[in-house]
């Protein structure tokens, strides 16, 4: 049996604007579908990130932390028919609270039209 080194690099600079996140927690059922969401709106900024294994990190709630990266600048969906569950980046609270507001009605009052799932 030949031993070999592995090597793998757990630390590298992160750049991230700050600002606010919308992370949606996916709460999935036995059969692998979506059956409910959790909005949480988190301030991304020096004070609120910790690394955690090596990767820049936003705590969202006790024990529960989400990576920086997560959150992204993405642009609406152009189409009406999807449940958008992504986790996004915005630059004010005001827009960020919008937007979950609007996840967590939409969620709970879809369209007819609206059966499809964006993560």
């Amino acid at each position: 049996m030949t031993t070999e080194t592995i090597t793998r690099k757990v630390c590298r600079d992160v750049s991230y604007e700050p600002g606010w996140g919308v992370a949606c927690l996916i709460i999935w059922d036995d059969e692998d579908r979506v059956s409910d969401v959790e909005i949480v709106v988190v301030e991304i900024a020096p004070a609120t990130e910790k690394v955690l294994g090596g990767v820049l990190c936003v705590s969202i709630g006790p024990d529960m932390n989400i990576p920086i990266q997560n959150f992204e600048h993405v642009e609406d969906l152009a189409t009406d028919d999807t449940h958008d569950l992504r986790d996004r980046w915005f630059a004010t609270e005001d827009e960020a609270r919008e937007h979950a507001r609007y996840t967590v009605d939409r969620w709970a009052n879809p369209e007819p039209w609206c059966s499809f799932v964006k993560i």
